[in-house]
């Protein structure tokens, strides 16, 4: 079961809180709506431990193309989510648990629940 409320802050961006029930104490999750919140979404239900998904199964969670980046550099792929490193993608997974493993020449990406 999942809660999800919005507000609005600065320069147009929402930040979602979202709880999450899972046979437990809740745990509370922000994360920035972007273009990577259909991903983060999308691995939130997940109850596996580990989630395989092609850079084409990606691009259908997200509804649009993945930036060439990360079709050329694992760096993209990391797993480091502080806004200073410009990685707001990590923070799709991050928040949702799971540290990402790419593959650049396989083009697919494993999510490991952490």
């Amino acid at each position: 079961m999942m809660a999800t409320a919005n507000k609005r802050v600065q320069r147009g961006v929402y930040r979602s809180t979202m709880v999450r029930h899972i046979g437990g104490p809740s745990q509370t999750m922000t994360a920035r709506k972007s273009i990577y919140t259909p991903l983060h979404q999308r691995l939130l239900t997940e109850a596996a431990h580990s989630v395989r998904l092609t850079f084409v199964e990606i691009e259908e969670i997200l509804g649009r193309k993945l930036p060439a980046s990360a079709h050329k550099f694992t760096a993209w792929w990391s797993n480091e989510s502080s806004m200073k490193a410009g990685h707001t993608q990590a923070r799709a997974w991050m928040v949702a648990g799971f540290r990402a493993h790419a593959s650049i020449k396989d083009r697919v990406v494993e999510f490991r629940r952490v």
